[in-house]
């Protein structure tokens, strides 16, 4: 059960000892007083940092409250650059389009590259080790792939949607099966394989209706877990920050899921019953005009065409969510720190917030101790780097949500 008040593992104060002495020589009462104020000062003198949140249960329901600064102010995460995969000499293997990627537990990664309708493998060292797929209707074909997922079942499950299919493969690229994702209604944004066979999904009724759906194996919903309805603009508007539901699995099935106009992060079991629910108190980052002025230059093709795209005053208090192979929680936010890079908020498995760790790209996958990013060349041309991961992060609990 998790304790009200938490401090902060891997560094414990020393206890103070109860010193009594008795004798009558005055000496050694001195010596004794010296030696206490010594202690005192080893003791008190530099305190261990200290989680000053608090955690409130009721009805099995775990509330974790966080302040707005971590336990610790100076990363607890090291990240060392020690590969990146990008185009050489004009080889058409490693010169990307729009790409996503995962691993698997050997270290190969495998990148899906959208808009050339082939999955690209390659192996720890990042050499080019196989290529797979096309575009077309038969058999592993796919017309609109979407994004990639090694399973817990070690195969690689693409989602091709529309048509609304997932198509299975080993990992050396031998196509498996396919399955038929019609009974999930309205438009499939994402969905990933729960280690248990089971699905989650995130599907949208119209621009501005979004929910996060649990799909069983065949394929048919069985709960409608989080729903968010916006105020629809006008036709010819972009809403650059509309709110949406952003969530991710961790290796034991759990769901972690929030809404990125609120910091929260809730976290629901493979049964779905919500456990915990994990806040931080949100700083108000105004969004400047240079801010503006990129999101223009990024929207410039739509802007052309006549759409007028709408800013609030406040960046929203969360981009995205993420895990790791240990069940910390990282939060993307709009905050960049002094190089310029994103910062991620970083949660241990109780949901105390610990520490930052800031990096540029689009995090894709935490595991065995490292991170694989996409990332962009000053050109825009996607590269892949793999970070090794360093943390000191302790986790007191065996159970991350039990």
């Amino acid at each position: 059960m998790l304790r009200d008040v938490f401090i902060y593992s891997g560094i414990l104060q020393k206890e103070r000892k109860d010193m009594n002495y008795r004798g009558d020589c005055l000496g050694k009462i001195l010596k004794i007083s010296a030696w206490s104020l010594m202690l005192s000062f080893l003791c008190c003198g530099d305190k261990a940092p200290q989680w000053k949140g608090h955690v409130i249960e009721k009805d099995g329901l775990v509330s974790v409250s966080n302040p707005k600064e971590p336990v610790h102010k100076t990363t607890m995460i090291e990240l060392k650059l020690d590969m990146m995969i990008e185009d050489k000499d004009g080889n058409e293997g490693y010169r990307f389009n729009r790409i996503t990627l995962d691993s698997d537990r050997d270290g190969n990664i495998y990148v899906l590259d959208s808009m050339d309708c082939q999955t690209i493998v390659f192996d720890g060292n990042g050499s080019l080790k196989n290529k797979f797929g096309r575009r077309g209707q038969g058999p592993g074909e796919f017309q609109n792939p979407v994004s990639i997922q090694i399973t817990a079942q070690q195969e690689i499950m693409i989602f091709d949607g529309p048509p609304k299919k997932l198509l299975y493969y080993s990992l050396d690229g031998t196509f498996l099966r396919s399955k038929s994702a019609d009974k999930i209604p309205f438009l499939i944004l994402s969905i990933k394989q729960r280690p248990d066979g089971c699905y989650v999904g995130t599907i949208s009724q119209s621009p501005w209706i979004e929910e996060i759906l649990i799909i069983d194996p065949s394929l048919e919903t069985t709960a409608t877990i989080a729903r968010i309805e916006n105020t629809p603009v006008h036709d010819k508007t972009i809403d650059i920050f509309k709110p949406n539901l952003e969530y991710a699995i961790t290796k034991d099935g759990y769901l972690l899921f929030g809404r990125t106009d609120k910091y929260e992060v809730h976290i629901i079991d493979p049964a779905g019953k919500e456990l915990r629910t994990i806040s931080k108190a949100a700083e108000a980052l105004y969004i400047t005009q240079k801010d503006k002025d990129q999101m223009n230059e990024k929207y410039l093709r739509a802007i052309n065409m006549g759409f007028t795209l709408i800013y609030p005053k406040c960046f929203p208090p969360m981009n995205s969510i993420t895990t790791d192979d240990e069940g910390n929680i990282y939060v993307r936010t709009y905050k960049k720190n002094e190089d310029d890079m994103s910062s991620w908020d970083v949660f241990d498995v109780q949901g105390r917030y610990v520490t930052e760790v800031a990096f540029n790209g689009t995090s894709q996958a935490w595991k065995m101790g490292m991170l694989f990013i996409i990332d962009e060349t000053s050109e825009g041309i996607p590269v892949i780097k793999r970070y090794r991961v360093s943390s000191n992060i302790t986790n007191e609990a065996a159970g991350a949500f039990s």
